[in-house]
């Protein structure tokens, strides 16, 4: 649901209200790539669970837009508050089969008629964060904008499993800036510059069945942009550099598809092109963006 109003032709507020409601029952089998085969025997074991996630959320956005004159200065603003609140139930069970010979495989797997003996984890996960946030672009000069940010995040998460606190996080005034640069150094194409600090909670377990530590770091790209055809398409050149920590990766002979552990200083360079335009009036290109990511990252 949402709700606006207009204070003036320059300044606008809205509060958004969602509520939702996610359940699913699915069925994974697969030969899990974290247990590689038997080199000498060729054997791979077959990785069964059944997951019943319910997961429901709340969320508030209340967000005040403006622009204004400063000294001359043309300058737009947003400010507004957020807030969430999750709760995921979810009761996965888990059996491995007997192994199968990978040169004999068909890509299908008969049907698991027998369950007994399987692994059952109940799981309640509690979130909550909130965050003040404002951006300001300024204009000082014709052809130059300035982009200052900033988030201000509380993040708690509690995991019980099975009945049993398992993982507790407090993550209470998290200051994240941000800031940019864009330059229109002809009508059609712009230079930019852009730093980001990262702070994102994480989704995914350790070996002990608790969640991992939120990914944090930085965020640094540049690039050049442009438009022609009167915008029907654009342009792209960019390079990046994050530097991250706690970023997941897989624990190598683990036996769940979750289970994974933080790596510390994980540092990624690299460059990208992008096209996006519309070649007809039904029909819009696709932007591809080419670059490379740590091996064994999720």
């Amino acid at each position: 649901m949402d709700v606006e109003h207009d204070f003036s032709p320059d300044w606008q507020a809205r509060i958004r209200l969602t509520d939702s409601r996610l359940i699913r029952d699915m069925l994974v089998r697969q030969i899990y790539a974290a247990v590689p085969p038997n080199r000498q025997t060729g054997m791979a074991p077959i990785y069964n669970t059944t997951l019943t996630p319910d997961r429901k959320a709340k969320a508030i956005d209340a967000q005040v837009t403006g622009h204004a004159d400063l000294g001359g200065w043309d300058a737009d603003f947003v400010a507004g508050y957020s807030r969430t609140r999750g709760v995921l139930h979810r009761t996965d069970t888990t059996k491995n089969e007997p192994t199968i010979l990978l040169a004999n495989w068909n890509g299908e797997f008969a049907p698991l008629k027998d369950w007994s003996g399987a692994s059952v984890v109940q799981r309640r996960t509690t979130e909550r964060e909130s965050s003040l946030y404002g951006t300001a672009r300024l204009r000082p000069l014709d052809g130059l904008s300035v982009i200052l940010g900033t988030n201000f995040t509380t993040y708690k998460l509690r995991d019980v499993v099975n009945g049993t606190l398992s993982r507790k996080l407090d993550e209470s005034g998290k200051f994240v800036p941000c800031a940019g640069v864009v330059y229109h150094f002809a009508k059609n194409l712009s230079v930019y510059a852009s730093y980001t600090q990262i702070f994102s909670p994480a989704s995914v377990y350790d070996a002990d069945d608790k969640v991992l530590d939120p990914v944090t770091g930085n965020n640094y790209e540049a690039g050049i942009k442009g438009e022609f055809l009167g915008g029907k398409l654009n342009t792209s050149i960019a390079g990046f550099l994050i530097k991250q920590n706690n970023v997941a990766v897989a624990v190598p002979g683990a036996t769940g598809p979750a289970i994974a552990q933080t790596a510390r200083g994980q540092t990624r360079r690299y460059a990208g092109t992008g096209r996006s335009g519309r070649i007809l009036h039904t029909l819009n290109a696709i932007r591809v963006n080419v670059g490379r990511k740590p091996p064994g990252s999720l």
